[in-house]
């Protein structure tokens, strides 16, 4: 996922929440004219319309003024998982610490040729 998240930014496993669900810890720095700002967030990951990654921090830190909105856009991200077969859709996904686990379903898909 640390691949598919941007330039500068990692994500490892951020332990879970209080009702359990499992949440991504993203890390990433940001340049500011005082110098690099590293900061991490534990987020949340959910689907969009069966194809679709979402990671989206819980609480950002708000240490420095506006620094919030310089964080999500580095944090928060959507990615899209392409080449599935067609009538394929992603139907869970779940951090884990080895990484994402990621469930499929779907209705009409051709196996072989």
């Amino acid at each position: 996922m640390s691949k598919r998240a941007g330039m500068g930014i990692t994500t490892g496993y951020g332990g879970k929440d209080a009702a359990g669900q499992g949440l991504v810890k993203v890390t990433g720095s940001l340049p500011l004219p005082m110098g690099q700002v590293r900061r991490s967030v534990l987020s949340t990951v959910s689907l969009v319309d069966g194809t679709t990654v979402r990671v989206h921090a819980e609480k950002v830190p708000d240490d420095l003024p506006g620094l919030e909105g310089l964080i999500r856009k580095k944090t928060d991200f959507d990615r899209q998982i392409t080449g599935l077969p067609r009538g394929v859709k992603l139907t869970k996904v779940t951090p884990a610490s080895d990484g994402i686990d990621i469930e499929l379903g779907g209705t009409d898909v051709r196996l072989a040729g």
